[in-house]
């Protein structure tokens, strides 16, 4: 089964309650991954880990061969019952194929996926798989016909609730942007001309990486006291091989989203990382500032972050640059204050000094970290000390490796790439370096509503690219009858959530 839909229209959300189901029939599922990153999101598996195809560099026969010898890999098909691939628009059409060879092999069955259950979902508008010679989409693998027998598309999207600009980013979507949607697009945008520069609470997404960890690094250097390096630590299955944990630590390298070293300020901008408490809008993308350090924390500084449930404090530029002045004041006091390491020599001396300085930092942080406490009067928001959170990839059976990590990062700017799944009540695109299919409309679809976007230099003519194999195929999809909640009766149609159930109950039993 494919399930395709829009970015906000809730594929994520369906694919867990859709796990829950497979799990509560006492079957198993194993949810993976086209990417690190998306792994991590996920819960940690990826694709190449579970499936045994390795970097798939292989030919296919020798992939097969090497699976068929490592007797983890065949048990982790065999006991399969049912494979999510998440973000299949990233995987390409010779790695759906190594996978089908290998499930096959290691089943002992012909049918597709060795007879595995399988869920792909994805959009194949974002962005595309990187291949050798220009993409080749999964769908255009050989096994695609035998492999998907039904489709599902979400269309109503939740993400944003302003129709004309749901219109508009499905017309960049589609890579047919008419005049209306021009229109409201051009409100959004500045000239690339250096002249405007992004508000504060507005994240910048840039195509490639260098360019938001330029302007984090940048950001971070401008604010008053001592960056606190917070270093995340490892941990490890004893199952699994070495050469199989390497393979996976690897993988853990790239797509973690947690840094291994992450710097921090008070009044450092940040997003968090993970779904920590999604009924009170803690949630993967949601915005916050660091306001200080959490007393007595056993394993070292822990951050405490107010995270912005709403909106962002409207003046929190002004209220930084006032608590960074009043930081400095304090910084001084305290200085001029202490006069203790006038006295002692050497060691003694030494450490006086360094004493007197970290009084002095606490006493900026404070200061800078009351000031903008105090711009969040009335600001819907939250204060939380964070803990350490687990960035776990694994096999899909029992080996794993994991990154233990405050689950934030700087936050001034991300990449389009890493910013994929979240959503944004604030940003600013950096479009000039766009060059990707997909890349401008996951950049644009991020926000919640044009007042919350700009874009910088944005050109449809440059900018907008769908690639004519993808609309191909979506066209082709044509318009199946759409059912909505009513369809499963009158409690569905007053309560979505059975509606989203029996739904499922549908599609798992094939009807």
């Amino acid at each position: 089964m494919l399930l395709t839909g829009a970015a906000g229209t809730g594929k994520s959300l369906t694919v867990t309650r859709l796990v829950q189901a497979v799990r509560r029939d006492a079957r198993r599922v194993v949810v993976t991954a086209s990417t690190g990153i998306a792994a991590c999101a996920v819960g940690g598996v990826t694709l190449h880990a579970f499936s045994g195809v390795g970097s798939a560099q292989r030919p296919e026969r020798e992939i097969v061969q090497s699976a068929l010898r490592n007797p983890r890999t065949v048990r982790r098909w065999r006991a399969a019952d049912c494979l999510v691939i998440e973000e299949v628009s990233m995987v390409d059409a010779d790695l759906l194929s190594k996978v089908d060879a290998v499930a096959r092999a290691c089943r002992g069955r012909d049918a597709p996926m060795g007879g595995v259950q399988t869920v792909l979902v994805g959009d194949f508008h974002q962005l595309p798989p990187v291949s050798r010679g220009g993409p080749a989409f999964a769908f255009e693998s050989p096994v695609w016909p035998r492999l998907v027998q039904h489709t599902v598309v979400l269309r109503e999207v939740f993400r944003q609730r302003d129709s004309a600009f749901v219109r508009a980013l499905n017309a960049v979507r589609a890579g047919a942007v008419g005049a209306a949607d021009r229109a409201l697009l051009a409100r959004c945008a500045v000239p690339a001309d250096g002249k405007a520069a992004a508000p504060a609470g507005a994240v910048v997404l840039c195509p490639r990486n260098d360019e938001a960890d330029a302007i984090n690094a940048s950001r971070l250097a401008g604010l008053p006291g001592r960056a606190t390096s917070l270093l995340a630590s490892f941990t490890e299955s004893k199952e699994g091989s070495a050469g199989e944990r390497d393979s996976l630590r690897r993988q853990l390298e790239r797509g973690c989203l947690a840094p291994e070293q992450l710097q921090l300020k008070v009044g450092a901008s940040v997003v968090l990382l993970t779904n920590l408490d999604p009924a009170r809008g803690l949630v993967n993308g949601t915005r916050g500032v660091v306001t200080g350090w959490a007393e007595g924390a056993a394993a070292g500084p822990s951050p405490r972050v107010r995270f912005f449930t709403g909106s962002d404090i409207p003046h929190l530029a002004e209220a930084l640059a006032r608590g960074s002045a009043l930081a400095a004041r304090a910084r001084a006091a305290e200085l001029s204050g202490a006069g203790s390491s006038g006295g002692g020599r050497g060691a003694a001396k030494k450490a006086a000094v360094e004493a007197e300085a970290e009084a002095a930092d606490r006493a900026a942080d404070a200061a800078l970290g009351d000031a903008v406490e105090a711009a969040c009067s009335g600001v819907q928001s939250l204060l939380v000390d964070l803990g350490r959170e687990r960035f776990l990839v694994s096999d899909g059976a029992a080996a794993w490796v994991a990154r233990v990590q405050f689950p934030l990062r700087l936050a001034w700017a991300l990449s389009i790439h890493k910013s994929q799944g979240m959503t944004l009540d604030r940003l600013w695109v950096r479009c000039g370096n766009i060059w990707e299919a997909g890349q401008a409309y996951v950049a644009l679809s991020r926000a919640r509503s044009p007042e919350g976007l700009t874009l910088e230099g944005f050109d449809p003519a440059r900018h907008v690219h769908v690639h004519p194999r993808v609309a191909s195929f979506y066209a082709a999809l044509g318009r199946a009858p759409e059912r909505t909640p009513a369809h499963w009766g009158a409690q569905a149609a007053a309560n979505p959530a059975l509606a989203l159930d029996a739904a499922i109950g549908d599609l798992l039993g094939g009807d």
